[in-house]
């Protein structure tokens, strides 16, 4: 249930975003694990990748290239640095918290978004890698 007023929920904001930039072409995906693999690859270097779960759990594990933030303020912190053409790639954990994140973004002009539909879990049972590599926590860069 939760899922589907989240849905709506951006449906309805991709439609406000969309009615808003006539001129801007809007790309919103909820993408599978394969899909936000490929679109990350063809688009890599020219884009952001924000992984938005708890310090505890992008430690664990990660998309490589992947920055942590989870609070909404640093994020559009970090995103006001640059055009709001740039990609952005989000995941969380299940897709649920990255999906409103993505809303905020859109209703907000952000205009390329991919969402990793059921989150890292899906990137995960695709088989694909996760960065497991120790990070330094001490260092903040926004």
């Amino acid at each position: 249930m939760v899922k589907l007023i989240l849905t709506v929920a951006l449906i309805f904001s991709f439609y406000f975003a969309f009615t808003q930039t006539a001129e801007k072409t809007v790309i919103f995906e909820d993408c599978s694990a394969e899909k936000f693999k490929e679109n990350l690859e063809k688009i890599s270097g020219n884009s952001i990748l924000i992984d938005i779960r708890p310090l505890k759990d992008y430690k664990r594990g990660r998309i490589e290239g992947a920055i942590q933030i989870e609070e909404i303020s640093l994020i559009f912190g970090l995103l006001n640095k640059y055009s709001k053409d740039k990609p952005i790639f989000l995941y969380s954990e299940t897709g649920d918290e990255s999906i409103t994140v993505a809303a905020l973004l859109m209703r907000n002009g952000y205009n390329k978004i991919y969402n990793l539909r059921e989150g890292i879990e899906d990137w995960w049972r695709a088989g694909f890698k996760l960065d497991k590599s120790k990070i330094k926590t001490n260092l903040v860069c926004l």
